[in-house]
């Protein structure tokens, strides 16, 4: 009797045993689960957010340029100047839209011609040069333009309020400039960017077609019957530089094909970032979009190069970027040549990082607290003398 007794109480104990094992192990897979789990979803808060297809300018074509009121695009219907109004405007060989909140200023690529508003509408004005104006920068009412024959750039300041008064042209020596941008730094004072075609560096066959390197420039001019100056601030690798912007600190960003530069005076800083479009957004950070399926995006701020992956490669190849209070928008042409653009909310980052620091924290406190609850059941279960 005991000892039938004593083996149903043995069995009862072996019985508990296995299923508080069969618990353990339950316990340590849900654990495993939860960890998969739990790394998925903050792989996935790691995406930079706020990214949608479309722009806050819509797609009218390809857009070449943009201010605060003006775009220009190229479309169905030939090329063509938007205003914010709705008004739209033809013009078949525009390059370059500009304005501060004095002035309006149009390149319309015919020669010896620009069109400035300074609060008139956009009137013709001529200028004392064979050349066309590729860009420009507006300072006050002071405007530097970089000029163009089709081969070389040069430079040239006018007095918007006098425009038929217009500098003499300054051109690059030893070589020859090919400017492709330019923004104003301070009262007399402009930089841009582009392409220097240097021959003596050349690694061309061609000694006729020398390979164009990064170059940054810096114009410096006041005086209607003085051409400007030119004093060369930077040269890279091969390629060219196609946005100059103002970073949060002051300083001056150059983004290239090649790399990226900061300017702090006369003295630079060489950032690891190549790119085909770049923009710097209303809190001084600068963003750089290279080509065509690419997962990652460039973002520059508080002085650090950060790497923002997103949640699918870019469908564009960008070559224009702008701002739009907090968006950004990029306009670029698709694999099948269609325009197309995307715009990010820069607003949903910073949610988003506050997001995922709520799931970290989350995680890691549900973390410890399994891993305290198994810890505790197997000491339990070890001072017991049970089997694990």
């Amino acid at each position: 009797m005991h000892s039938q007794l004593l083996d149903g109480a043995m069995g009862d104990w072996k019985k508990w045993m296995e299923e508080e094992s069969e618990y353990q192990w339950l316990s340590f897979v849900a654990f495993t689960i939860f960890i998969i789990g739990g790394g998925i979803l903050v792989n996935l808060a790691g995406n930079l957010p706020g990214v949608s297809p479309g722009s806050t300018l819509g797609t009218q074509g390809r857009l070449l340029d943009s201010s605060d009121s003006l775009s220009l695009w190229d479309g169905d219907d030939g090329r063509f100047v938007l205003d914010s109004s709705g008004d739209k405007t033809s013009m078949l060989f525009a390059t370059c839209v500009e304005e501060n909140s004095a002035i309006r200023f149009v390149c319309n690529g015919i020669q010896s011609q620009v069109m400035i508003d300074s609060g008139d509408g956009l009137t013709t004005s001529t200028i004392p040069t064979n050349r066309t104006i590729d860009d420009a920068a507006v300072y006050g009412t002071d405007i530097m333009m970089i000029s163009s024959n089709g081969m070389a750039s040069g430079v040239i300041g006018m007095k918007a309020l006098s425009p038929s008064a217009s500098s003499p042209e300054a051109v690059g020596e030893g070589g020859d400039f090919n400017l492709d941008t330019i923004i104003a730094t301070s009262a007399g004072k402009w930089m841009a960017g582009g392409g220097w075609n240097l021959p003596g560096a050349s690694q061309s066959a061609s000694a006729a077609s020398p390979l164009a390197y990064e170059v940054v420039v810096e114009i410096t001019w006041s005086d209607i019957a003085v051409a400007p100056i030119i004093q060369v601030v930077y040269v890279g690798g091969q390629g060219t530089i196609h946005y100059l912007g103002i970073l949060a600190d002051g300083n001056i960003l150059a983004a290239g094909t090649s790399g990226a530069i900061i300017i702090d005076g006369m003295s630079t800083t060489e950032l690891d970032v190549r790119s085909t479009a770049a923009v710097i957004d209303e809190n001084g950070g600068a963003w750089f979009f290279g080509t065509s399926g690419e997962e990652n995006i460039g973002h520059y701020v508080n002085g650090e190069l950060m790497v923002e992956k997103l949640a699918s490669p870019l469908t564009i190849e960008p070559d224009h970027a702008f701002v739009d209070k907090d968006s950004i928008s990029v306009h670029g042409t698709s694999s099948d040549n269609s325009y197309e653009a995307m715009t990010i909310d820069t607003n949903a980052k910073s949610s988003l990082l506050s997001l995922r620091g709520v799931i970290d924290f989350l995680f890691i406190i549900a973390s410890l607290v399994i891993i305290g609850l198994m810890t505790w059941n197997v000491a339990e279960a070890i001072s017991k003398g049970e089997v694990f």
